[in-house]
């Protein structure tokens, strides 16, 4: 996780975003697609997607 960031800091120039902290700012339909056991979101303790 740690090299994640600092690969997309030293690409990108910033890291993660909250993307709650943006949600006020939207003007558009966003639309969220994804498989239902998505490797990155899927969270195996609680057997639900994080998204």
């Amino acid at each position: 996780m740690d090299r994640v960031l600092d690969v997309q800091q030293t690409r990108n120039g910033f890291g993660f975003a909250e993307a709650l902290d943006y949600v006020p700012s939207l003007t558009v339909p966003v639309l969220y697609a994804q498989v239902e056991q998505d490797v990155y979101t899927f969270n195996t303790e609680t057997e639900q997607n994080d998204i």
